[in-house]
Formats: structure tokens, sequence, C-alpha cells
């Protein structure tokens, strides 16, 4: 932490670690951010091409220019606004495929649920299929090219095709994907709003190098598997797939199939959401550092006493936009190794799976600032939204005694920011006490009606900022690998 100054921050400060209830359960360490990535292809042996980023930085973030405000409007539809396309548009745009919009082969969010579809239209996206041949993933993915017109569809696949027909070589299998590869990398530099990987990407390896191309460009990364009935039957599959692939190849794809556990399913929001939230926040926190006296103290402690608006906001590494896309995660499952109890069980979950690439909406209902965090207040909106959020430190479920019981949803929010050496679980702690106090209607120490609402500020360095009006904004539902 670079802070000096009269305030002493640097010297006299050390953050709170209260971590007692959130062991082992992180919940918003910041996902990438808002960089662009500029790799070339992959190296021998598959190694994924070194990439340079650049990200968004506001070099003067103090300076709310009215232009700059006017374009930051939360993706949400109002009631009012005629979504597109209608259902009979997604009809018409899937005929090519073959197969009926209202077939459960193509029963996906993404293709059907119209508000989902016109998120993705002004979002990035990049859909991962999976699945063995014939198993109905390219369905999916013409699917997907025919409904989003700009979309680019990347396979392996297309490397082979000669005069309109599929002739394969596999001695230029490195070749073609590599080919696919490269075209990805091309699509992320011209920002294309939705990219489609369609390869059999049977094991975890072979999907590595486009997980960190979305993960480093800040694409929303939703992997899909086909529902067709047919998909583990090898004699069907032999006698389904087009490139020939006999039903001895394919009982050993079958069973080399491996699942992919996420680290945390979350609500990501997009690059311009993200940035109109941070905005949001800075704004709020400068209000209250200039004209709340002795703010600063009351959040930050003795080390924060005659803190400038400067140095509170470097203390929160805020001073520049963060190269984060902000989300709010429904459950922390720690990866494909992890031990976390229940994390098959939810992953596997049948309402977790068909949620995976759709659109909700969230609330932000106001900030929390402590001495360790600054984090946004989410309000889940629908009762689906709170089916799948999943946080054993709420003990909702009843397990730890009554007094420790908080009602569901109540820890849900984004992290903006933490002092040095402060994991972003600490969000979850600091929100929840926050909660108790709040329940337990605890005396204030002071309450201060500002611009944006009322601060609640506690003796313990703890404060709650709620908002005038909550900020609805769409955010897609997904893993994060």
């Amino acid at each position: 932490m670079a802070c000096s100054g009269k305030c002493g921050l640097g010297r006299n400060l050390r953050p709170r670690k209260d971590m007692e209830s959130n062991s082992g359960l992180t919940t918003c360490p910041s996902a990438p951010g808002w960089g662009r990535g500029r790799g070339r292809g992959r190296g021998r042996g598959g190694a994924p091409g070194r990439g340079a980023m650049r990200g968004y930085h506001t070099r003067d973030p103090q300076r709310e220019d009215a232009e700059n405000e006017e374009v930051l409007e939360p993706s949400v539809s109002s009631s009012e606004e005629v979504l597109e396309p209608t259902v009979s548009a997604i009809v018409s745009a899937l005929s090519e495929t073959k197969i009926s919009v209202y077939e459960p082969e193509l029963d996906f969010p993404f293709l059907k649920d119209s508000n989902t579809i016109s998120y993705l239209r002004s979002s990035q996206t990049m859909f991962v299929m999976r699945g063995v041949s014939g198993s109905g993933k390219s369905t999916i993915a013409r699917a997907l090219k025919n409904l989003y017109q700009s979309a680019v569809l990347c396979s392996a696949d297309d490397y082979f095709m000669m005069g309109g027909e599929y002739k394969f070589r596999s001695d230029d299998l490195g070749s073609a994907h590599r080919y696919c590869q490269e075209k990805a990398e091309e699509a992320v530099r011209n920002q294309v709003n939705v990219i489609i990987i369609d390869n059999t990407n049977v094991k975890r390896w072979e999907m590595k190098f486009y997980m960190d191309l979305a993960r480093h460009n800040f694409y929303h990364l939703v992997i899909v598997q086909p529902k067709t009935a047919w998909r583990d039957d090898p004699k069907v599959l032999s006698s389904r797939n087009t490139h020939n692939v006999d039903e001895v190849t394919i009982r050993k794809k079958i069973k080399e199939f491996e699942d992919y556990v996420p680290f945390y399913y979350a609500w990501f929001l997009n690059k311009k959401d993200s940035l109109m939230v941070y905005k949001k926040c800075y704004k709020c926190l400068v209000e209250c550092i200039e004209s709340i006296p002795g703010f600063s103290h009351d959040v930050l402690g003795p080390g924060g006493q005659d803190c400038r608006a400067e140095e509170f906001l470097e203390y929160f590494k805020l001073k520049e936009v963060p190269n984060s896309i902000y989300h709010c995660t429904s459950k922390f499952l720690g990866g494909w190794k992890s031990g976390i109890e229940g994390r098959l069980e939810y992953h596997q979950n049948a309402d977790v799976q068909r949620a995976c690439g759709q659109s909700f909406i969230i609330s932000m209902t106001g900030l929390i600032v402590t001495s360790t965090v600054v984090a946004v207040r989410i309000k889940l909106t629908s009762r689906e939204s709170l089916d799948l959020y999943d946080k054993p430190e709420e003990n909702a479920d009843g397990r730890l005694p009554r007094n420790f019981r908080h009602l569901k949803g109540s820890s849900a929010h984004l992290t903006i920011a933490t002092a040095e050496g402060i994991p972003p679980k600490q969000s979850n702690s600091e929100l929840l006490t926050i909660v108790e106090l709040e329940t337990n209607k605890i005396k204030k120490k002071a309450s201060h009606v500002i611009s944006c609402g009322v601060a609640d500020i506690w003796n313990r360095n703890y404060c709650s900022i709620t908002f005038n009006t909550p900020l609805e904004i769409n955010a897609l539902f997904t893993g994060s690998y």
C-alpha cells in the first residue's frame, strides 16, 4: 500500500483479518478485466501464445464528464422495450438446423430466452462446445451461428474442408487446431460479441487455450454439452456422426470424457456495466469522504484521521479503474480437484445446468465500506436466482445455532476492492456482520444523507450505504474455470 501523508495510513493501519466464518469459502476473487489479448497461435506442443494486455485505465477518474456518464446505462430491458428477436424470429433463424426450436435438443436459454438473447448481443461471450462425434454439438453450434448472425464459428474441422468435402488427414491435426485457435484469437481482437468453439473437447486440456483466451480478454465463458438422448450411446453415435468415426473409437472417447467442475458459479457483469458500477461506487465514496465529517476515521480507524479522498482511494487501489469485471458468486466449488462438500451435487444439479448461459436481473441496493473491503450489496430478484444461491456461511439451512442463521441471499455482493493483503472472500463476513448489526438494531454512531442515499456508520469501522433507488443490472450465470 503506497499511501503517504499526514493521514499515516501506511504506518498505523493494519487491515482486520476476520476469516472465522469463511474458511475455505472464496466468494468474489476479481475476474480478469478489460484488456485485449494479442497472442498469436500456440507454440510447439500446444502451449498458448503470449498475449500483451492493454486495459482500460482512467488516468484521472475524478473527472465525471457528462459525455461519459450518459453512455453508462445498465444493460437491462425495460418492460416497455420490444425484445428482439421474437419467438417467430428465433424459429426462422434456426430453420436451417433441421431441428425445431421447441425440441429438447435445443432447449438452452441462449437459444430460447429473449432477454438472454438481447443481452448476449450487447455483451461478449465465448461458447465452447463439448461432445463426442455425432452427439449433436455441431447442431447447437449452427443454431447459435444462425441466431447471432455476426458470431464467429471456429472449428478444426473447417481446416479439412476442400471443395465442399470433408477430407481428414491425421498428419494435419495439429495444424487444424492451430488454425482454429488463430481464428478465435482474431475474433477476440475484432471484439466479436459471440464466438463459438465447435470441437469435441473431450479432455480438459483441449479446452484450456480457449478458456484462457476468454478469461484474459474478459469474455463470458459458457461450456455447452448436448442434451440428446443418444449422447452416450456408442452405437447410435457411430451411425450419426458425419466423419465416419467407428464405434470402438467412440467408446474410447466416451470413456475418456472428463467432467469439468468450475472454481465457482456466478452472475457475471459485462464490461460496460462493470465500468458503470465502478464509477457509481467511486462517486459515492468521494462524496462520503468529502461531505461526512470524520468518515475516513470512522471507517479506517485511527490511521484514517484527516485522510484525504485521494489517499482513501489509494488505500483500496481505486484511483484507477480496476482490470476486472465484477461478479456475484452463487457457489464456490474450488475446481475439479477440490474436496469441498457438496461441490459435485451443486455442479450436477439440473437447475444449475439449465441456468448456465442465462441472463438474470440482479439489483444493486447499496455499498458496504469497512477497513478491509468495499463491496456492492446485491439483492437477487427472482426465486430462481435464490434457488441457485448456496452459501453455507449464511447457515440458511439451519446447521448452526439459530442466532447464526441469516436469510438466504444476505451475503450476495460484488467485491469492488480490498485492502492490501485481504482476500476477496472477506466481503462475506463483513457483509454478514453488517446484516447482524441491522437485524439486531444495534445503535448506529451516525446516519448521514448523501445525494445517492443514506450512509449508516457503526462504532466498529462499519459503514453501510443504502441507495435511494436500487439499480437493476443484467448478469450472465455461468462458471469460472
